[in-house]
């Protein structure tokens, strides 16, 4: 017996001193390959050249690799799993069972007799409220997870979007850049300081949002390291003759809704099932002979030989026997979804009123805008001192109707996402 339990001592020792090891020797092999990416992506950032992207492909790139979208199908495809198992449960469970019994004295002599082996199929036949309850609420779970996962698609389109525009904004800042520098050779010495200063500043904050451009590229699509350039044409996005018309609820937001409705319909169910929960729980079984045993001979699976049983139970709380509290609770929390449901539909109508308001000054703006760019276009310049001032109004109205353009950009993206009918 000493002897057993010395080497039992000297098992568990060794045990954990080789765990010890290997987890010190695999946290190893993980922190080489975190730095073998680390210099393939730094690599990459200062090396590869810049690929073409079409939207079309950013698109089936995007939807095979973003990891926000995959963790969102993830979740949906959870919520579709379990509501299969919600019948997969009715299919007959088998369970395996082999064991070893022996005297320690006798293990030298080891055989098969000493080996024992099981083989049975459980039946269970599901409480009916239960099991209907549990089908509507993964029903129910099955459905909210498909328009969250919808709402998520929209929206990595529409970061897709933004990066687009502001990629091909960048392509167009950068051509500028380079205008304004060669019309550094038309001014005078006394003016070329500070003209040359608001150039450098200007191509300081360009090369800052090319790398943020570049970055927001291969986070959507998941291509660390990569470079691309966006080409061809993007989708027409545009509420500018339409925004008018629409009406929130019936033109637009009707996916929110839905998923404002289905967060409520969750809290009128969960105050069904704590009702429920009163009532004694009736279960049912089935349970026959064995399929497989080492023990004994051939099973007989005639009727007569399963065993159908049945039980009803009820746990209760002699402080709250009728689940009062309980009840009352769940009342309480649903009356508060229902407020808050009603609070966030007036919070979404003053914003969607305020957007419109919004997207008229934007509009204002951009028109006064233009007039003012032609008008400048068309002046003619003759001194030094006047192409100067010319330099800074023209830079200064551009920088003001590339932000008024961003605004309505924005303003249209959002008509975008909650557009149903854009999105077949």
């Amino acid at each position: 017996m000493k002897g057993a339990v010395t080497f039992g001592c000297l098992f568990l020792w060794a045990s954990v001193s080789c765990t010890e090891t290997k987890v010190l020797a695999s946290l190893e092999q993980r922190k080489d390959y975190h730095h073998s990416e680390l210099d393939k992506i730094r690599s990459d950032i200062r090396h590869k050249e810049a690929q073409d992207l079409v939207w079309s492909v950013a698109l089936e790139r995007m939807f095979a690799d973003n990891s926000g979208l995959k963790r969102s199908q993830r979740n949906l495809a959870e919520a579709k799993k379990a509501k299969a198992d919600s019948w997969g449960s009715l299919i007959p469970r088998v369970t395996i069972f082999f064991g070893l019994s022996s005297f320690l004295s006798d293990l030298a002599d080891l055989s098969v007799d000493d080996v024992t082996g099981q083989v049975n199929a459980g039946f269970n036949i599901p409480n009916p409220f239960n099991f209907y309850a549990q089908l509507y609420g993964n029903e129910l779970n099955s459905i909210s997870s498909e328009w969250s996962h919808e709402v998520d698609r929209r929206q990595a389109c529409r970061e897709l979007y933004v990066a687009f525009r502001r990629a091909q904004d960048l392509e167009k800042q950068g051509a500028e850049l380079l205008v304004e520098r060669q019309k550094l050779k038309e001014l005078s010495l006394a003016n070329l300081p500070s003209a040359l200063q608001q150039i450098e500043n200007s191509e300081e904050n360009y090369q800052r949002s090319y790398e943020q451009s570049r970055s927001s590229f291969n986070r959507l699509l998941g291509t660390p390291g990569a470079h691309w350039k966006p080409v061809g044409a993007l989708p027409n996005v545009s509420y500018e003759k339409r925004f008018e018309r629409f009406e929130f609820g019936k033109d637009i937001g009707k996916l929110g809704l839905k998923i404002e409705a289905a967060q409520i319909e969750a809290s009128h169910l969960n105050v069904k099932r704590v009702k429920l929960q009163r009532w004694p729980a009736i279960n049912f079984g089935l349970s026959g002979p064995p399929l497989f045993t080492t023990t004994s001979a051939a099973n007989d699976f005639e009727i007569g030989n399963f065993n159908f049983f049945s039980g009803l139970g009820e746990s209760i709380d002699l402080r709250d026997p009728l689940d009062a509290e309980d009840i009352q609770n769940a009342e309480i929390r649903l009356q508060s979804t229902l407020a808050q449901m009603r609070v966030q539909l007036e919070s979404q109508l003053i914003q969607f009123e305020q957007a419109k308001r919004e997207y008229r000054k934007a509009l204002k703006e951009k028109r006064i805008l233009q007039k003012r760019m032609a008008s400048l276009r068309r002046s003619k310049v003759t001194s030094a001192d006047a192409l100067l001032e010319h330099f800074q109004q023209s830079s200064n109205l551009r920088n003001s109707l590339r932000q008024v353009e961003a605004k309505i950009n924005r303003l249209d993206l959002e008509y975008w996402v909650w557009d149903d009918n854009a999105w077949g």
